[in-house]
């Protein structure tokens, strides 16, 4: 009865090792396939972002590439929230119509980091450039965007400025 015993008690902890090693497996293997998926939204969504910003009026800016509430940390710590659909649109006309000012014609972020923080929620960081229509630059600033997957698809909900010498990496 004894070898039995010892038998029994082996054979369950071989299975504990198994079972524990091949959810172990899955869970990674899940989280990759499921961060990959994330990644190819958001970067869509990025893409989506820079065109909508550079091609669409105010209005369609605030209703298909913001979320309300919207929210932006300047390099100097002070934070502004926008809460409603018609505050962030009225943030948008006035920086659109600022743009315009300086002979803005369009933006581009051509490098960032995407940082999957969930199934719904993503950081993407880089430096975005502003051009006139000749294609001289206006200028380039640092920013970490926070993008959440909402109702009505992937919005930008928080801008978080950063100096150009700053890099978000995320951990792999």
């Amino acid at each position: 009865m004894k070898k039995q015993t010892i038998f029994l008690v082996a054979t369950i902890v071989v299975l504990l090792v198994i079972v524990i090693a091949g959810a172990e497996i899955r869970i990674k293997i899940g989280d990759s396939e499921s961060n990959e998926s994330v990644i190819t939204e958001v970067r869509a969504a990025v893409a989506d972002y820079y065109y909508g910003f550079s091609n669409f009026s105010p209005t369609q800016i605030a209703d298909e590439l913001y979320g309300a509430p919207l929210s932006r940390v300047s390099l100097d710590g002070t934070t502004t929230v926008w809460n409603t659909e018609e505050e962030v649109m009225e943030m948008v006309r006035g920086f659109i119509s600022n743009l315009e000012e300086q002979q803005w014609y369009r933006s581009d972020m051509p490098i960032y980091e995407i940082c999957v923080l969930g199934p719904k929620t993503a950081f993407v960081s880089g430096t975005f450039i502003r051009y006139r229509e000749d294609d001289s630059e206006i200028g380039q600033t640092g920013l970490t965007y926070l993008y959440q997957n909402k109702s009505e698809g992937w919005r930008v909900t928080s801008m978080i400025y950063q100096s150009n010498d700053i890099d978000i990496r995320c951990r792999s």
